[in-house]
């Protein structure tokens, strides 16, 4: 998020939910972001990430 700096109303597509993937996921919901798209080319990884 340092890097990046988005805005509250800022969408973010994340590919790839292990463990840092999960992190983005949760540092884009804390920042406000208002749509969080994650891909994944391991279903069983999509469950964790909803």
């Amino acid at each position: 998020m340092n890097g990046l700096k988005p805005k509250t109303t800022s969408s973010i597509a994340v590919f790839g939910t292990g463990g840092v993937g999960l992190g983005a996921l949760m540092a884009a919901k804390i920042e406000g972001s208002t749509t969080i798209i994650a891909g994944d080319i391991h279903d069983s990884r999509l469950g964790s990430a909803s």
